[in-house]
């Protein structure tokens, strides 16, 4: 009997116990799912935040491209226009220095007119050589793909077999 009267005790106690806990614990239970429910709208918030950059990150890496490939073209025309000149330019200016009598001079001038078409015409190859890199390496970011070298243009002028020659 008296063991009867030790179990009706307990079970009251924790009837009582639960009686106090259960309601604390809903509302705990149904706070948290508001809660969790918040998290996974913000979640969801925060994912199409991310789509939208990526979108139009990968729209300004087109329209970069786009810019690059445009100025290489500009270049690649320009440098195609100029050489010509260029060439005729230089014709000319051995045509005259045929005519002349070599002195010292004479000779000094012509290295030096020399060397600077040349340095110009270089720079011109070089700059649209440059462009053609960057397009190159703007088409492979867009793709997802690293440039080669690890930068964008790869390297510098003297990299590319175009640089200014040093007298």
């Amino acid at each position: 009997m008296q063991a009867l009267r030790r179990s009706a005790h307990a079970a009251a106690s924790l009837l009582a116990t639960l009686e106090a806990e259960v309601p604390d614990t809903a509302a705990t239970l149904r706070l948290s799912g508001m809660e969790l429910a918040d998290c996974i709208g913000e979640m969801g918030a925060l994912g199409t935040d991310l789509t939208e950059g990526v979108r139009a990150s990968a729209r300004a890496l087109a329209s970069a491209e786009q810019g690059i490939r445009a100025a290489g073209n500009l270049a690649g025309r320009t440098v195609a226009e100029q050489l010509p000149r260029a060439q005729d330019k230089v014709e000319a200016a051995l045509q005259e220095r045929a005519r002349l009598d070599y002195t010292a001079r004479v000779v000094g001038d012509a290295a030096a007119s020399t060397r600077t078409v040349v340095q110009r015409l270089r720079f011109a190859l070089a700059a649209g050589g440059l462009a053609q890199r960057l397009a190159w390496s703007a088409g492979r970011l867009r793709r997802g793909r690293p440039p080669a070298g690890g930068s964008v243009g790869g390297g510098s002028v003297d990299d590319m077999g175009v640089g200014v020659p040093r007298y």
